[in-house]
């Protein structure tokens, strides 16, 4: 088999492209060079066959050849249809490459592959030897970037949902089905600046991004989504931390949602109140106690965190009473039957009750409260079976593209990686 014949094979190229030549240069760089037969004449979308009107010497770059760069050369033919004033001149598009681009479609489809597993350009660039500016149009291409919406007037004060359906006219029904939401802040840098991501529960969708995070950024989301088809009166379940502005935001907007909170946060909520009741009997005793050791459910402490565990508590009946009761909460979420655990809450919370007033601690009246106040909401995991697994798995990839990038520049790069390299659902 001809050496030419192999690469049109290679290439799937047939009539009217033809390899006409292969060289390889002193860099060991490797050229195909492709002709157009000149007795081919295209037709437009009205039947006219187009003239050969002039050419246009093209170069693309191709996927590497064993560990040879490999580049494409045509001369690419462009032919003029009609007569007169009514006529045009159009360059034939090749199969290999879309229209504008100094790539092929396979080496494309390699970049963007790559983008996707290391969510960083200028690191895809530096392994596949090209500047980093044609690696930021060809992602502009196939993930165009974001517009950021600057409201000069953002009043704190939420724009009823009617108003916001006068406002926006539907251009897709992409968020149609959508039924059930898990909503998430991320830190986008250092410092007091997050982002908020939208989930869809069911199917793992990055739906969107928002900047900032509280009750306005719920707003834009919904503003933005209801171009897109979503209708928040359908929206039958969400999942968020314990954030009062997500709560706030979620209510006013979803009226028929069950809102429930992720039960890693309830748990957080208890061990937080946990620690601040050993450090408070460490300083009644004037040393430190260990922290890990007691904090830590019991089956995951190794040995010796388990003698420190059993030395602390032996001393100490009140910590050890809290100990107790602080890992039982955890069973809450083995109830299968809401009403069930919605009776072990209570118990749990009264039982509470009584050891702050026994151990005269603001800290644990205060928990209490909190959890009499959310009982609804924490309940409701058992009930739609919602966690925020999904968001916090996105937020550590953010997290993880962030530190490789070493941050970006723009606002809008970020959320365009974040889009390519975190998307749950891709």
């Amino acid at each position: 088999m001809e050496t030419t014949i192999f690469f049109e094979q290679l290439l799937g190229l047939s009539s009217p492209y033809k390899v006409i030549k292969i060289e390889q240069l002193e860099d060991d760089s490797i050229h195909l060079y492709i002709e157009v037969s000149k007795d081919y004449y295209p037709k437009n979308n009205s039947g006219i066959k187009g003239v050969r009107h002039d050419i246009e010497k093209r170069s693309w770059r191709h996927l590497d050849l064993f560990q040879y760069p490999c580049y494409i050369h045509c001369d690419v033919p462009k032919f003029r249809y009609g007569k007169g004033a009514n006529s045009y001149v159009e360059t034939l598009i090749v199969p290999w490459s879309r229209p504008n681009s100094g790539f092929t479609l396979l080496f494309e489809h390699l970049v963007f592959g790559l983008l996707k597993l290391y969510g960083c350009v200028t690191r895809v660039a530096k392994q596949v030897k090209e500047y980093p500016q044609r690696i930021q149009t060809l992602l502009n291409f196939y993930e165009p970037l974001p517009e950021i919406i600057q409201e000069v007037n953002d009043s704190p004060e939420l724009k009823p949902l009617e108003e916001l359906k006068l406002e926006i006219s539907k251009v897709s029904q992409d968020f149609k089905m959508v039924r059930k939401l898990n909503i998430d802040e991320t830190s986008r840098k250092k410092g007091h600046d997050y982002v908020t991501n939208f989930i869809d529960g069911q199917t793992g969708q990055l739906l969107d991004i928002q900047e900032g995070k509280g009750a306005k950024t719920i707003e834009r989301f919904v503003k933005q989504s209801l171009s897109k088809g979503l209708i928040p009166e359908q929206i039958t379940d969400i999942s968020i931390d314990m954030s009062p502005s997500f709560i706030c935001g979620c209510e006013f907007y979803f009226p028929n949602a069950d809102i429930s909170f992720d039960k890693f946060h309830v748990s957080q909520l208890v061990n937080r109140c946990f620690d601040e009741f050993r450090k408070k009997q460490a300083r009644q005793l004037g040393e430190s106690l260990p922290k890990w050791a007691i904090i830590k459910p019991t089956e995951k402490l190794n040995t010796k965190e388990y003698q420190q565990m059993g030395e602390v508590l032996d001393r100490l009946p009140e910590l050890e009473l809290f100990h107790e009761h602080k890992n039982k909460f955890s069973e809450l979420w083995s109830y299968e039957n809401p009403e069930e655990g919605a009776a072990y809450l209570a118990f749990w919370i009264e039982r509470l009750r009584e050891m702050a007033v026994d151990f005269n601690d603001k800290k644990m009246t205060t928990l209490s409260e909190t959890l009499s106040k959310h009982f609804n909401r924490i309940i409701n995991v058992l009930k739609s079976g919602m966690d925020n697994s999904i968001s916090e798995a996105f937020n550590n990839n953010v997290q993880i593209m962030k530190r490789v990038a070493r941050g970006y520049k723009k606002f809008e790069n970020y959320i365009q990686m974040i889009r390519v390299h975190c998307n749950l659902a891709k």
